[in-house]
């Protein structure tokens, strides 16, 4: 039973009440594995309960279930437990976790349309093609009807589909175990985050999705007391695309160099001016975390939008080309009919 974000959400949430509430970690870690039903978090939480009780810090005890708990939340924790306060940090997590998963989700919204049409042209063309198509060239070879090229183009990628599926096959699987392969390559990851932010509309919503999630990262952490430095560094290991992070580790050299993070920013081309802004804002006011945040709450409503206008891009779009495919397939199909009815006629 794998753990879901939404259930890691609830967690944190919980864990954050318990603590503000005055309740000592060790009760708290028992009270959540008593209650907790995903058994494989449960028995995490006890192993955690067990730790602490053991007299590890809780940064510790986490810090040795990476595949649940992020560099990011266990950088928090520790924060908290040198000065920034657990009780405050566990709420930021949680208020993290909560607007990361909400933002993951405008992501699937975006691409889910696209993948049920994709799906439903492949059904519908599949059967036309593979079913209808032959049945209909039968009868046309018996009436020795002359054929329209788009006929032919129909009925050669027909043959082709029926007689040679397994050179489809061979193909799909090389295309898919070549790009599994690329992908677990650095240089091969990072030119697939290259081309997806510049694909036609989907790159700049992307773009705005990565950048959101590292103002957010970075404005949580460094309000929690998270050196900037390691801030940056955790942020380039989960802001989700290999170019950006590129950026943000020249930001962090050039920062460890002397230099200021609004002037890395203004020299880079990936973040946009409000983050520009608000960096300088937040160093010349001293609160850099908190413009930080207020910059990722816009940045976050922006995704949202991009998204509703991106549904409504791509709705009428793929209709379109479904249709375009199908009628296509139909009229292929047909035009032989009106010249057969034409020679009965005569």
């Amino acid at each position: 039973m794998s753990i879901q974000s939404d259930e890691l959400v609830s967690f944190t949430q919980q864990f954050a009440n318990l603590i503000n509430a005055g309740i000592p970690l060790s009760n708290a870690l028992l009270a959540l594995q008593e209650q907790e039903e995903n058994r494989e978090l449960r028995e995490i939480i006890s192993q955690v309960s067990q730790s602490v009780q053991g007299g590890s810090l809780l940064s510790e005890a986490l810090l040795k279930h990476p595949r649940v708990f992020s560099r990011f939340f266990t950088s928090m924790v520790y924060a908290g437990e040198q000065g920034a306060g657990l009780p405050k940090v566990l709420t930021n997590i949680a208020d993290h976790l909560e607007k990361e998963s909400a933002l993951k989700a405008k992501v699937r919204g975006v691409f889910t349309y696209p993948l049920v049409i994709g799906f439903l042209v492949l059904l519908i063309v599949g059967f036309l093609i593979v079913v209808v198509a032959p049945v209909f060239a039968g009868v046309y070879r018996q009436l020795r009807v002359a054929l329209p090229w788009p006929t032919q183009l129909l009925l050669t990628i027909s043959f082709g589909i029926r007689h040679y599926w397994w050179v489809l096959a061979l193909l799909s699987s090389g295309i898919f175990y070549g790009c599994r392969r690329m992908s677990s390559l650095a240089a091969g990851r990072e030119f697939l985050d290259e081309t997806l932010l510049k694909l036609p509309f989907i790159g700049k919503f992307l773009h705005k999705v990565v950048v959101a999630n590292f103002v957010r990262g970075l404005g949580d952490m460094l309000s929690c007391g998270v050196p900037i430095i390691d801030a940056l560094d955790i942020v380039a290991r989960v802001v989700g695309n290999r170019n950006i992070s590129k950026e943000i580790k020249q930001m962090k050299s050039s920062i460890q160099a002397g230099g200021r993070l609004t002037e890395t920013l203004g020299r880079s081309n990936v973040f946009p001016p409000i983050v520009v802004q608000m960096a300088y804002a937040g160093e010349e006011s001293g609160s850099l975390g908190e413009m930080f945040g207020k910059c990722a709450n816009t940045l976050e409503q922006d995704v949202a939008a991009s998204a509703r206008r991106l549904i409504v891009i791509l709705e009428p779009s793929l209709t379109l080309i479904l249709a375009g495919i199908v009628g296509f397939i139909a009229v292929a199909i047909y035009l032989p009919m009106f010249d057969l009815v034409r020679l009965v006629s005569q």
